[in-house]
């Protein structure tokens, strides 16, 4: 049986669009696994699909400019700041391999916001 794995961004409505994609997969004998976040747990199983636990990276919000501005002479200028953002991707990207190696996918689906 072939594997598909969706992994997008973790709100309610990316998954409902894939959903469709999902079902006729599914249908043509397809296991489907959505990734996502615990929250997103009831929501994904209503659907009768499978669920896998992923952790996100921190998003962070840029409200304004003065934000973007601060966000951008922290991360230029502070050292540490930068190897705590560095080790969260690091971190982020880790999560993902583990959930490939866990479901061992044959097609991977991911949505960008």
């Amino acid at each position: 049986m072939k594997t598909a794995l969706f992994i997008m961004f973790p709100v309610p409505s990316h998954y409902n669009i894939c959903f469709g994609l999902a079902d006729s997969l599914r249908k043509k004998g397809y296991r489907v696994v959505f990734a996502g976040t615990p929250t997103l747990r009831t929501h994904i199983e209503s659907q009768e699909f499978e669920f896998a636990e992923l952790a996100y990276m921190k998003e962070i919000v840029v409200a304004n400019w003065r934000i973007a501005l601060g966000l951008f002479i922290v991360n230029v200028f502070e050292k540490k700041a930068r190897r705590v953002r560095y080790r969260e991707f690091l971190t982020s990207v880790d999560a993902v391999q583990y959930v490939c190696k866990t479901i061992s996918p044959n097609e991977i689906y991911c949505t960008v916001n």
